[in-house]
């Protein structure tokens, strides 16, 4: 491959709208000004965080995520590490990792600004196998049985519950029979005093769609089942105030 098909293949790239689903379906997911007004606030949103994310997710976990980053990668992979597909990819601390292990990584946020610095550390590491994509994950469309893993590491609490069942939906559209899909995101404690706290700190910080999806995380095997995912493993992290959930697509 040319130096300039790598370079090309790192770029961040906006979604056509051939490459979007329909307006039709979009308003069944979020309706119409709701959706736009969702979209617009998280780009602004993430565009004040990008510069601190990571250091305010490091201060946030005593500095273990970094090891967090590479965990979820790691129970990624498996015996086909063909092409992974990385949802709400963020500053690309995971998709860097995920490269090592398959031969292609496709990520997609919908933050210009989040891309932007996963775009320069792409580059810096020099991997050639990552395609970077704007868009919001409940647009973004892929033929059948594309990736063999799908992944989304601290996304899915951002995501209102219309667009996280649309993710479920998709996923087992998109995955290979035997392939994975892999969510790390935020759990209910099982200590009642880090309940609480839990609970009043994110309520402050990241308002009602944190607490939202704490109680939606409780429905995941569930949910899952429906798309016909069975669970394969569950490590929970951080005073189990964070999980790693695996299941397979049958």
């Amino acid at each position: 491959m040319s130096a300039q098909a790598n370079e090309c293949l790192a770029e961040v790239q906006t979604l056509p709208t051939a490459l979007v689903e329909s307006s039709a379906e979009l308003r069944l997911i979020v309706s119409g000004e709701g959706y736009d007004r969702y979209v617009v606030d998280k780009k602004q949103e993430f565009s004040r965080l990008a510069p601190l994310y990571e250091t305010l997710a490091r201060v946030a976990t005593f500095g273990i995520v970094k090891r967090m980053w590479r965990m979820v990668a790691g129970i990624a992979t498996g015996a086909i590490n063909q092409h992974v597909l990385e949802l709400c990819c963020g500053t690309g601390r995971v998709t860097e990792h995920l490269a090592t292990r398959f031969l292609r990584v496709t990520g997609v946020d919908l933050s210009p600004a989040m891309l932007e610095r996963a775009h320069r550390l792409v580059q810096a590491q020099g991997l050639s196998n990552v395609e970077l994509r704007e868009a919001e994950v409940s647009t973004v469309r892929f033929e059948p049985r594309t990736f063999d893993a799908l992944v989304i590491s601290l996304g899915m609490h951002e995501l209102p519950g219309q667009i996280r069942d649309v993710v479920l939906e998709r996923a087992a559209r998109w995955l290979r029979p035997g392939g994975k899909i892999v969510i790390f995101d935020y759990r209910w404690p099982v200590n009642r005093l880090m309940s609480a706290l839990m609970k009043l700190g994110r309520l402050y910080f990241e308002r009602n769609h944190f607490v939202d999806y704490l109680n939606y995380h409780q429905t995941l095997d569930v949910r899952l089942a429906q798309h016909g995912f069975v669970p394969l493993e569950k490590r929970t992290l951080f005073l189990s105030c964070l999980e790693i959930g695996v299941w397979k697509k049958l």
